[in-house]
């Protein structure tokens, strides 16, 4: 019976290490002027060699506006596991991978931490992929054990990225306020507690960068969104304006750190 016991001990440590309780959501458009194949292939590359996926299920959600034959054939085809594939003829943005983002917080509990990435770089000219994307995929994969070690350890932290958000706005009277709490890029993670608390994405937002200032939409809102962020650049709980992001990720490209 000791022995027994002992077992049972051991079976049920293991199957609660191994429960899944990190969400990844990989938004894809796709563009039918780019060798899409190529850099979604590489991004998932970049998840699969980390070994998160031993912790994570990969959501995969993807747009094809220009219906292009021979997508569902190749999604169909690929080797990394996932948990779920959904396909989308209209061009809504981000608005896809950040309403599964959201739906996922409310409605599957075993989650506690959702990592939000996209197909940067999609859009532009050149072939394959860009660099400025490789850095950020990277980033938010090669240490994921210390990442989730961090949110254990510091119940402060709700979100992480590269470089969080700091943003000055001036107002009509010329007085000056400080916005932020997302997360320069929107290649992040987050709790899912947090994320249930963010306002349901819209579908026609009123302007261009709403889904990536998303992540800040609390309800209610509160001033410690601006405060818990946590930055994997600087691994401290800084934040960043646009153009510091900037300079800073010219710096990560030309140092080949990822």
């Amino acid at each position: 019976m000791r022995n027994l016991a002992a077992l049972t001990q051991k079976l049920s440590t293991y199957f609660v290490f191994r429960r899944k309780k990190v969400a990844i959501v990989y938004y894809i458009y796709i563009n039918p002027n780019k060798d899409w194949g190529k850099l979604v292939l590489g991004q998932l590359y970049d998840i699969n060699s980390t070994g998160i996926l031993s912790v994570a299920d990969l959501y995969m959600v993807v747009s094809d506006p220009f219906g292009v034959d021979s997508v569902e054939g190749f999604f169909k085809k690929l080797t990394t596991p996932y948990k779920k594939i959904e396909f989308f003829s209209e061009n809504k943005f981000e608005y896809w991978g950040i309403r599964l983002a959201w739906e996922l917080a409310q409605t599957h509990k075993k989650y506690k931490y959702l990592i939000y990435m996209h197909t940067k770089g999609m859009t532009h000219t050149e072939q394959g992929r860009v660099k400025v994307e490789e850095v950020l995929t990277r980033s938010i994969f090669r240490d994921w054990n210390r990442l989730i070690k961090l949110f254990r350890e510091n119940q402060k932290i709700n979100k992480m990225g590269l470089f969080p958000a700091r943003k000055l706005k001036r107002l009509k009277n010329q007085d000056e306020i400080v916005r932020g709490g997302w997360i320069w890029y929107n290649f992040w993670w987050a709790r899912a507690a947090y994320i249930r608390i963010l306002e349901q994405p819209k579908i026609e937002p009123k302007h261009r960068f709403y889904y990536e200032e998303w992540l800040s939409y609390v309800t209610p809102d509160s001033p410690d969104k601006l405060t818990d962020s946590f930055s994997i650049y600087s691994m401290t709980m800084n934040a960043y304006s646009n153009q510091e992001a900037l300079d800073n990720t010219e710096a990560l490209i030309n140092s080949d750190v990822f």
